[in-house]
């Protein structure tokens, strides 16, 4: 319950002594470097140096100490980023939190927020290293030179590792080093050590203290003196790296406010080591007390001072003086501040033990244990009518109501105060708070420096920076020129995957030895400057009379290991000389625009000679490669052979199988060596390493570092299995399935029984007396299917599981012996029964969280199993026992192999630890669902305790009760919908009430609930999304409370069981993978989806999933529907992506298109009256059998039992005309037909694009087919002037005017304006308006482009929902502009985070509001107003990995573009993705694609152009309410940064750019363009060759007639109606004759082939151009030149027409 913080400051001997060591500095200074000549070496100058600091850091006043947590930039802290720190206020800045294992190697606890996330209040872009918090903190650092900045290892859940790590010398070396070493990459200032606390023998807290998973802190007496080891070797490491960098690193450590912990620290020796401890002096009093108390006094309040009530500053500083007198530093003693509550509910007022403080030390009967920021104290003082009282006596504030019962106690302004008095007239070392994001407003800490400094601003820094290691400069002279090489001599660095709890040493490597936006300074003795011209390698000039040569952004802007750089300068006066260098300084930036963030003198030039400063390097301790010697059974399962029941179309029972046996005997094949066991813990892996993993021996192929998801079995491309290699160390022997050695004679009891039932009752059974009826295994009736024997002991050796029978219970019933037992279970099989052993329960934690660990625990089991008989393992960890998911994975798939496929593995977890189901999550409360996911392949059944629970979470946010029906199905459907089969999942409930402290319901209320899962049926208010027809069953705790009431609860449990339905089980994982219906699909189901299907009528219809089949359509669903005109998606996942099979889709039975990928389609219906959708998956000339969507079509009038499809033509700027559908597909062309409209009047039909995926297609009227669009700055910035409108460049088709900003930057109120600050007295506004005007006579578009980096606003309410409409109208109105564009950056819109789960329906408030704003305004202007939008990659492609509406873990922002998008995308003309400024995101093939490279360009708009669902990477979902439906290929714009400084990255070459949007128009024919930001910076950088050349490229796509000519259109009937006809449609639909108002063809013509021009090889053609030859007509479907039109065909340019 302790969070963590501290301070530091120096006491008056110190003082004293740093006055003399500045005394003796001087006179260095003075005297020494006066003699320069006498050759001062570099190490006594980094010796002085280093001392000097440690003086400086020694006489500063009082330290001013703040902790930042990393997961502060997320919703739960709101968003609070680095750079909303006011360093002024605060001398030490410290990370939390580092992890650390027991190898001492340091462990990041979440990548994407300290590494790589570009949106922690810096601009920096994902592929700098300056990203994320840690980068974030080196930038504040900047800005605040009086603040140093450390990291902090440790904190109240990550000190578990402690007592392992400081326990031997090479571990403690081992993680000195890599403290030490991670500052000196960095270029940190201090270390922070926060074990919490030697000595404590502390269980973890399953909540995790709502920060992570808390892994305890198991310590012994051992650790008072490792404790200061420790430390010794940390001091000495920071020393060693201090000494080469010359400078001092300051150490700290986490100090206990409690005298029974301070006494297990030697504070006589660690507060020499140290330079501050800070003393955590809060927490000191909870909720968990039973009174109210002060959690952070200065003083003791004598009226009550039992217990923790007595805890204060002045108690422990007076146990320190005490203890220690004057031996000890109190300077170094930094006390605690908390700018955060605790809380108390229900206080007896009439209980308080202080008559003058009412409600102080009174007793509270209910607990109030969330913490409250200090700065939400008013909306509380507001919410619970509180009241704020001083204690005059512990000189602190709290805050009651006695009409509430609430009680809140924290830091105030008025006590921080009080203890700065205190740490000066104590001549203490400062203050300490916890932490910045709760203390928003700053009040606080501005309190605590103003407490400690006054007015007077904090003393200043000079700022070190570390001189880079493998840095090596070359400077040559050679006639009048200077050559420099600047060379990364450095080794490539791999970072590890994942995104918590991995290695972090590999990204300091990497910001170690990467330059960022590297520049050199040359100062010459004679004080010439050098010159250059163009090839000088960078851009020259001249600062402070020094020679400065930056090189060029785009090619430089981050120097990698294995770059050099090369320049070339000429001397102005004459010959070059060596000698004339007197200087090379190396100088750094973290972005272009930034200022010089590092320096380092590279080569100098003293009188005595040249000297190159290069920087030592230290010598590092590797650490230790794990490598295990513990015998393990390495035995090959036997090989069973199982023939899968046929498929039949009725439900059938389970068919009996015989009990089976192991073989008799089997011999195993000498080892061929005892190789080291694989480890997931940061190992370096070689090429040619060989390993042993699951029994078999892999060979390293690719050097890298080890992590749990690169297993030897999934990383293909770094093992490779070596089958002529055997594994172990001894040669073993299989008897009977047994791994034994030969020596052993332990009989092997492990048999299979009979398969188990379809719905069944389990239960589990007491090895222990506990009040219920004690009973023998023979005595358990027959209404239990399976027995789960409890529980199996844990031992003192890591990982081992031992069993033995209970004496009492033996005793209770007359001598049960382990022979009976054990013939028992033999029994109980013979019958049908099964009985398995269950690790674990409330008494029986077992801790697996390392591979030794593991493989003792697969050891143990193994041979308890054998012993007894058992026929699988249940596990029932609680608490954090199960947060070492990977290794307890590993452990079980040990065990499964070892037995085979019949062997059962069933877990009963708490309701708490399947809250999350993020596979990839590292909370508690997703704990037993990651790792029901990671062995799902191999899991039985997860049989969740929906008892002992309070409320929860269903699924899709249902909020279960307790006691109801609901609770079991909302809880259970989220298992059931996130990746567990039916068969998996039961419903776990206590069988009387004694049974469980909560949760007994009534059979009925069971009955009821496994009910409505398997039918699908309302269970109360919850009804889950479809039927578990083959849903496992029940359990309950327990059979021996069941006995106390004659089994009344198995007896209804089995009565409910048979009568169920049954249905054809699912198989092992060898099973055939069969092709199921259910009522209006047929899906094809793998043993492990989650999909609930029922066995096919139509065996032959069976088709095998091998990777040479189609995978079946998932997710076709019907988006809208308006009478008969109909949209539907359907979905598509990475694998059948990967397979590249097409989709066929058929109306009424006939083939209506085939489409490459899953998309939305419209479709229009012309009778009333039922209509079947269907869509098959196609491949290698086989087809699924598909999914069918009925649509019932109602309210048409004159209608014929005829059925039409909607046609589908490329949209233009023609009158809208019908023209029938002619897909490239091999199949026979269907075309249907419309009755006869006898009107004179024109008909009117909607034009359509291709394969369109939206409603009513919004007419672009005017717009060109290719657009090039540009961003039109309004202002002037740094060497980017304003330019007039009218000087825009030709090629710009459509201008977006930047931007329509808030009134006020992050406003509420909705209220808008827009200004042009470039404006002069020679251009005016009237000017601009002008320019508007005549650019759109020309055909430009000029649109309002709302928002902008610093223009964020939201929209929180209706009032701000209109005034923002108004004002963008009024805005619009007056400028005449064509539409608008959508930049909204930062929070403008965001999550509810985790709570905004359907992209269909989003409920966040911010969102909605704006979906309804943007709605709105483009309904006021009509079809032709444009909206497009241009997010950033994080705002949509990032929503494929992580979605903030359902991710509650991640940025609340991430996705939040696409909800609006779909909400939207029929009003949509566009969407420009920022495809800069970014950091890597995944796309959906799985690989991470760096911005600015031809492959990212088409892998981030392919997810535009496919579609996907949000959240899929990690989630797998395939649900309709995650999937974000593919947008047209007229809706997808690249976007891209027009020149090297108009983005931090992101640049890309124009051809590499032509060539992405040629390959994405090849594949998706009318892709709509490019954008750029910006026009201005093209115009001022790149003489606008980005328009010219782009615009050109465009043109020569563009379809001249669609740009330029309106069709002619007459009042006549046009000649596109469909043939007149009165009777039924025959099978074979006639021929349509079309005939096209343009000089364009038709898709199906009459006309000749002489009337279309004849192909030219030399000429080129774009979409729908038509050519005649050899007598017949081609349409083109993209662009091409020089291809015969002969060569048509599906996958071929040309369409044969005629």
């Amino acid at each position: 319950m302790n969070f963590k913080k501290s301070i530091s400051k120096k006491s008056l001997l110190r003082r004293i002594s740093g006055i003399v060591l500045t005394l003796v500095m001087v006179i260095n200074l003075m005297y020494g470097y006066s003699a320069a000549k006498a050759q001062v070496t570099e190490e006594a100058r980094k010796a002085s140096q280093v001392a000097a600091q440690k003086a400086e850091a020694n006489k500063a006043p009082y330290r001013n100490v703040m902790y930042y947590g990393d997961w502060s930039i997320y919703s739960g802290q709101k968003n609070f980023t680095p750079d909303k720190i006011d360093g002024s206020l605060i001398t030490h800045l410290n990370f939390a939190f580092m992890d650390a294992d027991e190898n001492g190697d340091l462990i990041t606890t979440d990548t994407w927020a300290d590494y790589e996330n570009p949106n922690v209040g810096y601009s920096v872009g994902t592929d700098n290293k300056y990203a994320g918090v840690l980068g974030g903190m080196l930038l504040l650092r900047q800005k605040y030179p009086n603040m140093k900045i450390g990291i902090s290892v440790g904190g109240w859940t990550r000190s578990g590792d402690f007592p392992k790590l400081a326990a031997s010398e090479k571990t403690r070396k081992n993680f000195a080093n890599n403290v030490a070493k991670f500052v000196h990459y960095y270029g940190y200032d201090f270390v922070d050590i926060d074990w919490e606390y030697p000595t404590a023998d502390r269980d973890p807290d399953p909540e995790g203290n709502g920060v992570a998973i808390d892994k305890g802190c198991k310590g012994s007496a051992a650790d008072t003196q490792n404790y200061t080891l420790l430390l010794q070797a940390i001091r000495d490491a920071l020393d060693s790296y201090g000494e080469a960098d010359g400078k001092y690193y300051e150490l700290s450590v986490a100090m206990s406010a409690s005298p029974k912990m301070m006494v297990a620290i030697e504070y006589e020796k660690v507060l020499k080591i140290v330079d501050f401890a800070n003393m955590m002096t809060y927490d000191l009093n909870g909720a968990w007390g039973g009174f109210t108390a002060h959690q952070t006094a200065l003083y003791t309040n004598p009226a009550y001072d039992e217990g923790d009530a007595g805890l204060s500053v002045d108690s422990c500083i007076k146990y320190l003086e005490n203890k220690y007198g004057d031996s000890i530093d109190y300077s170094k003693i930094v006390v605690g501040i908390a700018p955060y509550t605790r809380g108390w509910k229900e206080v007896k007022k009439e209980t308080g033990r202080d008559p003058k403080n009412p409600g102080l030390y009174a007793d509270a009967t209910g607990e109030n244990g969330v913490t409250y920021a200090y700065g939400d104290i008013n909306s509380l003082i507001s919410k619970y009518n509180l009241k704020k009282y001083w204690d005059d006596t512990a000189k602190a504030n709290y805050f009651y109501s006695e009409s509430t019962g609430m009680f809140f106690t924290c830091d105030t302004e008025e006590s921080v105060a009080e203890k700065g008095k205190y740490v000066k007239s104590k001549h203490l070392g400062g203050l300490i708070s916890w932490m910045a994001s709760l203390d928003s407003t700053n009040s606080v800490t501005k309190a605590m420096k103003e407490s400690l400094y006054g007015s007077e601003a904090l003393p200043t820094n000079e700022i070190t920076t570390p001189k880079m290691d493998g840095i090596k400069l070359d400077v040559q002279a050679s006639g009048e020129s200077y050559t420099l090489n600047l060379q990364n001599t450095n080794a490539k660095v791999t970072l590890p995957s994942g995104a918590k709890d991995i290695s972090v040493m590999p990204w300091a490597e990497k910001f170690g030895k990467i330059l960022s936006y590297p520049s050199l300074e040359i100062k010459t003795i004679n004080g010439e400057t050098l010159t250059g011209d163009w090839s000088a390698g960078g851009t020259i000039t001249t600062e402070n009379g020094n020679t400065v040569i930056t090189p060029p952004e785009w090619s430089s802007k981050a120097v990698a290991p294995g770059d050099t750089l090369t320049f070339t300068f000429k001397s102005g006066k004459g010959t070059a000389s060596l000698s004339n260098i007197q200087s090379v300084t190396l100088r750094q930036k973290a972005v272009s625009s930034g200022s010089i963030i590092s320096r380092n003198v590279l080569y100098e030039n003293n009188e005595s000679g040249v000297v190159e400063t290069t920087t030592e390097k230290v010598t590092t301790t590797k650490a230790p490669e794990t490598t295990s010697k513990t015998t393990q059974a390495t035995t090959k399962a036997p090989e069973t052979t199982t023939t899968a029941p046929e498929t039949t179309t009725q439900a059938t029972t389970v068919p009996e199988v015989p009990v089976t046996t192991a073989p008799e005997q089997t011999t195993k094949k000498a080892s061929t060596g005892a190789y080291p066991r694989w480890s997931p813990n940061s190992v370096i892996y070689n090429i040619g390493d060989l390993v042993q993993y699951q029994g078999n021996v892999y060979e390293c192929t690719f050097a890298h570092t080890s992590n749990s998801g690169w297993t030897p079995t999934e990383a293909f491309t770094l093992w490779k299995l070596r089958s002529d290699l055997v594994a172990g160390e001894i040669e073993t022997t299989t008897k009977g399935g047994s791994s034994v050695e030969e020596t052993t004679t332990v009989e092997n009891n492990y048999t299979v029984n009979s398969k188990l039932p379809q719905h069944m009752v389990t239960g589990y059974w007491h090895n222990f007396l506990n009040g219920s009826t004690a009973l023998k295994i023979s005595d358990v009736p027959s209404y239990y299917d399976m027995i789960c024997v409890s529980f199996a002991n844990s031992s003192t050796t890591p990982g081992k599981v031992t069993f033995e029978l209970d004496k009492d219970l033996s005793n209770a019933l007359g001598g049960y012996t382990k022979a009976q037992f054990i013939q028992d279970i033999k029994d109980a099989k013979a019958k049908g029964q099964h009985v398995i052993i269950s690790v674990g329960g409330a008494e029986g934690t077992t801790y697996i969280t390392n591979q030794v660990a593991a493989d003792e625990f697969a050891k143990s089991l193994i041979s308890m199993i054998e012993e007894y008989g058992f026929e699988g393992v249940d596990i029932d960890f609680e608490g954090s026992a199960v947060s070492g998911t990977d290794y307890i994975a590993e452990a079980l798939r040990t065990v499964h192999n070892h037995f085979g496929d019949d062997f059962i593995i069933t877990m009963a977890p708490e309701t708490y630890y399947f809250q999350d189901t993020n596979p990839n999550g590292t909370a508690a409360t997703s704990a037993y669902y990651r790792l029901a996911y990671k062995i799902k392949d191999i899991l039985t059944i997860c049989y969740p305790q929906f008892y002992n629970s309070g409320g929860m979470i269903g699924y899709n946010g249902f909020n279960a009760q307790v006691g109801t029906a609901d609770f079991l199905t909302s809880l259970a459907t989220l298992l059931l919908e996130n990746g567990l089969r039916a068969d998996q999942v039961a419903l776990g409930l206590p069988s009387t009430a004694k049974a469980a402290g909560s949760g007994y319901v009534s059979t009925d209320v069971i009955n009821t609930a496994v009910k409505a899962l398997v039918n699908g049926t309302s269970s109360g208010s919850f009804t889950a999304p479809r039927a578990y027809q083959s849903f496992r069953g029940v359990m309950t705790w327990s059979i021996n409370w069941d006995a106390t009431n004659n089994y009344a609860w198995a007896k209804a449990m089995d009565k409910t069981m048979d009568e169920l339905p049954t249905t054809a089980q699912p198989t092992t994982t060898k099973a055939t993978e069969t092709t199921t219906t259910t009522t209006e699909q047929t899906t094809t189901v793998k043993p492990t989806t989650t999909q609930e299907t029922t066995t096919s009528k139509k065996a032959e219809e069976v088709t095998t999933v091998d990777g040479k089949q189609p995978i079946e359509v998932i997710g076709l669903t019907k988006i809208s529907q308006n009478k008969g005109d109909v949209t539907f998606a359907w979905g598509q996942t990475n694998e059948q992506m990967a397979l590249g099979q097409t989709y066929n889709v058929y109306v009424d039975g006939q083939l209506f298109g085939t489409y490459n990928t899953a998309t939305q389609l419209n479709y229009t219906f012309a009778t009333n009256g039922n209509h079947i959708i269907k869509v098959t998956a196609v491949y290698n000339g086989k087809e699924t059998a598909g999914q069918t969507l009925k649509v019932v079509v109602t309210g048409l009038e004159n209608t014929t039992t005829q059925v039409t499809t909607e046609p589908v033509v490329e949209p233009t700027t023609t009158a809208k005309v019908t023209e029938p559908v002619v897909e490239p597909t091999t199949k026979a062309e269907v075309t249907t037909k419309k009755p006869e409209q006898t009107t004179t009047k024109k008909e009117e039909t909607t034009t359509k694009p291709e394969q369109s995926t939206g409603t009513d297609v919004k007419p672009s009227t005017g717009l060109s087919s290719k657009l090039l669009i540009g961003y039109y700055h309004t202002w002037n910035n740094g060497g980017n002037p304003f330019i007039k409108l009218r000087d825009v460049d030709k090629n710009w088709d459509v201008i977006n005017i930047s931007f329509a900003e808030p009134v006020s930057a992050g406003s509420t109120d909705g209220k808008m304006q827009f200004n042009i600050s470039g404006l002069t007295a020679d251009y005016t506004k009237a000017d601009f308006k002008k320019d508007v005007k005549d650019l759109q006579a020309q055909g430009k578009k000029i649109v309002l482009s709302i928002g902008g980096y610093e223009g964020y606003f939201s929209l929180t309410s209706q009032s701000a929902v209109d005034q923002f409409v108004s004002d963008i109208k009024s805005i619009v109105d007056e400028y005449g502009f064509d539409g608008i564009d959508i930049d909204l950056e930062q929070s403008s819109v965001q999550f509810e985070s985790g709570n905004d789960k359907d992209i269909n329906n989003p409920t966040s408030p911010k969102i909605v509001n704006m979906i309804k704003a943007i709605r709105t305004i483009c309904s006021s202007y009509g079809d032709d107003f444009i909206l497009s939008w241009a997010p950033e990659t994080f705002y949509v492609q990032l929503g494929y990995s992580f979605y903030g509406g359902i991710n509650q873990y991640c940025d609340s922002r991430a996705g939040v573009y696409l909800p609006m998008i779909n909400a939207l995308r029929n009003e949509t003309s566009y969407v420009h993705v920022q495809l800069y400024n970014s950091a890597p995101i995944t796309g959906l093939d799985g690989t991470s694609y760096s911005m600015g490279t031809k492959e990212s360009t088409v892998a981030m708009c392919e997810m535009l152009l496919k579609g996907f669902h949000v959240g899929a990477y990690y989630t797998n979902s395939t649900d309709a309410s995650t999937y974000f439906a593919p947008l047209r290929p007229d809706q997808v714009v690249i976007g891209v940064p027009s020149s090297v400084s108009a983005a931090g990255s992101g640049q890309i070459a124009n051809k590499d750019l032509q060539s992405a949007f040629t390959e994405l128009n090849n594949k998706y024919p009318g892709l709509r363009g490019i954008m750029t930001w910006s026009i201005n910076w093209d115009s001022s950088q790149n003489n606008n060759s980005f328009a010219k050349e782009n615009g050109a490229f465009l043109a020569a796509l563009r379809n001249n007639q669609e740009e330029t000519k309106q069709p002619e259109t007459t009042t006549e009937e046009p000649t596109t109606k469909a043939p007149e006809t009165t009777e039924q449609p025959t099978t074979k639909a006639p021929e349509t004759t079309t005939e096209k108002p343009t000089t364009k063809a038709p898709e199906t013509t009459t006309q000749k082939p002489s009337q279309y021009p004849a192909w030219d090889a030399s000429t080129i053609y774009v979409r729908n151009d038509y050519v005649s030859y050899n007598g017949h007509v081609y349409r083109a479907k993209w662009w091409t030149k020089g291809e015969n039109p002969e060569k048509s065909g599906q996958w071929d340019v040309w369409q044969k027409i005629k």
